[in-house]
């Protein structure tokens, strides 16, 4: 393999554990090995981060939490030692080994200070509100709702359109949007919910490099285009913001988050303030593309091996407002909303073509081959709700 030759001089060794089939994660091992790691893996079988070229070794386990809770647990309890870094790669395996940080080998791999109000700071979207907005961080005016009555009265004082959020969530899921009373009424609260007034503006998201909450290297860009209103993004503009050095400094000073992740805030349409939503404690689909504004995660790692302090944190440099899209998510995006325009511009304009991820055919193989079953699902889909149409028409007549 050619990976295992060019790593032949390497020692260390990081371990990826990953339980959602999620595509932005299969990225991960390739930036990890050219930053000079073995890389293992323990996922489900046929999750995106399998097939991955850049893999030492592959631990297929069954497609349940629990299930991978388990082995990761026996397999550390034999191979720890062996592990430079252990990379916890979705929310909901995050959430499920929050909820036995009291455990040593959790606290050991928890990639957080191990007090109890940094695990909940990282693994509930009330207790992460709640400390920004006490730690002076600019968020959306919200309530905490535990029951009906005080969700009615949140939602009347912030006004519409208005969000509901849960503890967990991730990618949109869990989270609620309410243009109006009468799309509200008849919601009704069966756990505790963040009550978040909405406030008009673009989307920024954030890419961090943390070494024990102190900011290594960080990028910033618009979430120019996204699948779904709350869905992941699949194309990116570059914007640089300066009040991002205090909003990182602040939330890396209250969890001592070790590793690569993500931030969300707005940009008040109004005012231009920033406003944050919500922090991903773990990787996201984005981590490559900081080559394009002078911030690659890859050489800031394999410079700084023994540790990611640096004097200060890099930066971008590029102020260009730059769009990169993103293979094979914007794909998808396009098969999914019937956007020909879009599906054409990955046919025909070559600069579409640099996240393509070139340098791991055999995981390219395997997002072509995503992307052939997924239009073929939505042709036959549409094919079927045609078919119906015509057949009420004809009853109809």
């Amino acid at each position: 393999m050619f990976g295992r030759r060019k790593i032949t001089e390497q020692s260390r060794r990081a371990l990826i554990v990953n339980y959602a089939n999620w595509e932005g994660i299969s990225r991960l091992p390739y930036l990890l090995f050219n930053a000079g790691f073995f890389v293992d893996v323990i996922s489900p079988k046929n999750n995106y981060i399998a097939y991955s070229s850049f893999l030492e070794n592959h631990y297929p386990v069954p497609d349940h939490v629990d299930s991978i809770v388990e082995f990761l647990k026996k397999h550390l309890s034999s191979y720890r030692d062996i592990y430079d870094r252990v990379i916890i790669g979705d929310d909901p395996l995050l959430y499920a080994l929050c909820k036995i940080s009291c455990e040593t080998w959790v606290r050991d791999i928890i990639p957080c200070n191990a007090s109890i109000t940094s695990v909940s700071f990282i693994s509930s979207k009330i207790e992460f509100i709640t400390q920004a907005h006490r730690h002076g961080i600019r968020v959306p005016d919200f309530e905490i709702c535990v029951n009906q009555n005080q969700l009615n009265s949140a939602v009347t004082r912030l006004g519409f359109p208005v969000i509901l959020k849960k503890s967990e969530g991730f990618g949109g899921v869990s989270l609620f949007f309410f243009k109006n009373q009468e799309e509200f009424d008849g919601f009704e609260i069966t756990e505790p919910l963040i009550a978040q007034k909405f406030i008009e503006g673009k989307t920024v998201s954030v890419q961090v490099l943390y070494d024990h909450g102190v900011v290594g290297a960080y990028y910033s860009y618009y979430r120019h285009r996204t699948w779904g209103s709350f869905g992941i993004t699949t194309a990116a503009k570059f914007k640089k913001f300066q009040e991002l050095d205090e909003i990182l400094r602040i939330l890396g000073k209250i969890s001592a988050f070790h590793g690569m992740c993500g931030l969300d805030l707005i940009e008040n349409k109004s005012s231009g303030e920033l406003y944050l939503l919500e922090q991903n404690f773990r990787p996201t689909q984005m981590i490559l593309i900081g080559k394009h504004v002078g911030v690659n995660f890859i050489d800031i790692i394999k410079n700084n091996r023994d540790g990611l302090k640096l004097a200060d944190p890099v930066r971008q440099t590029d102020e260009s407002g730059k769009v990169i899209a993103l293979f094979p998510s914007d794909v998808f995006r396009a098969l999914d909303k019937i956007d020909f325009l879009g599906l054409v511009r990955w046919i025909l304009f070559p600069s579409y073509w640099r996240e393509i991820c070139w340098y791991d055919l055999k995981l390219l193989l395997f997002n072509f081959r995503s992307i052939i079953k997924f239009a073929i699902d939505k042709f036959e889909r549409n094919f079927e709700r045609f078919l119906k149409r015509r057949s009420a028409l004809n009853l109809h007549r």
